[in-house]
């Protein structure tokens, strides 16, 4: 799971990672079977999220869109260069979505070329997709076995927040690897985490003191390394 790309305080992108940094992602990308974001990183990015700076195949694009909030004018649906995405989608848009409304949108994002699968919602919150299921749905539709989890910051969180931080919980847990990008340049006021990752304070802590790190999901075997002019961590969950 990784960044190359911040919003500064106007909205504009800003080109984060190096060059080297990126030609890694790209061979990520090409040796895996699938790429996630969420539909706020499609809206405000337009990615393409295809494989063009290494040789390799593009992974499937899979857009977490409850309410199918993808542009139809997205590099997804109109470029050449682009997959065709997968649209991860509640049920009718989930509670509060205008269920004809909804249809409708489907039916046009279906005839641009997308796939529209409605998931089940999070119990947690029911205007979010369950991200588990819904991703082993993926894998016996689609083939898919192996997935990149490339943003925004709320669908990094929600991945890295179901990681077992036990062994015990390794069955379900959803990120299995990070890799992380960090560049030499001081931006200021971004977030690549939306929320914090660990439960509520339980009564066995002592609230005057700080929280374990126990608490929160962590790298196991991590490995630092220089690449280029970015420093790149990496470990299992």
């Amino acid at each position: 799971m990784r960044f190359g790309t911040d919003p500064d305080l106007t909205g504009r992108m800003i080109a984060l990672s190096g060059a080297s940094s990126m030609e890694m992602t790209h061979s990520l990308r090409a040796s895996l079977d699938a790429i996630l974001v969420g539909v706020g990183t499609v809206q405000k990015d337009n990615p393409s999220l295809s494989v063009r700076l290494v040789p390799g195949e593009s992974p499937l694009p899979l857009v977490v869109d409850p309410r199918l909030e993808t542009p139809e004018g997205c590099k997804l649906l109109t470029s050449g260069a682009c997959r065709r995405p997968w649209l991860l989608s509640l049920a009718g848009g989930g509670p509060g979505c205008d269920a004809a409304a909804f249809a409708a949108r489907a039916e046009r994002l279906r005839a641009a070329g997308a796939t529209v699968l409605e998931c089940a919602s999070d119990p947690a919150c029911p205007r979010r997709v369950a991200l588990g299921p819904a991703l082993v749905r993926v894998a016996g539709s689609a083939s898919v076995r192996s997935v990149m989890v490339e943003g925004g910051a709320r669908i990094i969180a929600s991945v890295l927040g179901q990681s077992g931080r036990k062994p015990d919980e390794a069955e379900r847990s959803l990120a299995q690897y990070v890799v992380v990008t960090v560049a030499p340049v001081f931006v200021g006021g971004t977030r690549a985490v939306a929320s914090p990752l660990a439960p509520p304070a339980t009564l066995a802590h002592d609230a005057s003191a700080p929280r374990p790190r126990t608490d929160f999901p962590a790298l196991v075997g991590g490995s630092v390394y220089q690449l280029g002019s970015d420093i790149i961590v990496h470990g299992r969950v």
